[in-house]
């Protein structure tokens, strides 16, 4: 079995869309998917808008247990710079739950993406550096959410 490399002007006449050294399949028809959450469905509920059902899940979890969090708490993991006259923008990550009386973060992810994992990294090196003990929960099904909830009714009594 033999293998053929192909060139550029051979995947563009079959289509894709060549820049570069890169090519990628062109469907004038088909709008690019939201690649940046994967299977994740939006969902708004009290006038808050959710990310996906799974973090719509926890906060209904938090709110009938009663257990008190502040929503959507945005860290800066880097501040925006300048670098030869061009400026660069910062970087943050928005987690989704912060529960207050036991310093722990939560961030409902069904599927981590790489830029993610990077970013929770940074966030701990940041709150180690702060001097902080905070705990960061990942929960990425609905029964890991059940199981943190009941750790966090359990620690409460």
């Amino acid at each position: 079995m033999t293998s053929r490399r192909f060139t550029l002007e051979d995947l563009q006449r079959k289509g894709f869309q060549v820049s570069g050294n890169q090519a990628s399949k062109l469907d004038p028809e088909k709008p690019k998917a939201n690649r940046r959450v994967i299977g994740a469905e939006k969902q708004e509920v009290d006038g808050i808008k959710f990310a996906s059902k799974l973090e719509l899940y926890l906060y209904n979890l938090l709110k009938v247990t009663k257990i008190p969090f502040l929503f959507q708490v945005e860290y800066e993991l880097q501040p925006k710079f300048s670098f030869q006259g061009v400026t660069i923008r910062d970087i943050k990550i928005i987690v989704d739950f912060y529960i207050e009386n036991h310093d722990i973060l939560i961030d409902t992810k069904g599927w981590q993406l790489a830029d993610n994992k990077i970013k929770h990294k940074i966030l701990k090196y940041k709150l180690i550096s702060e001097g902080k003990k905070t705990t960061i929960e990942l929960p990425s099904t609905k029964e890991e959410c059940e199981a943190l909830i009941y750790r966090l009714l359990k620690m409460k009594a």
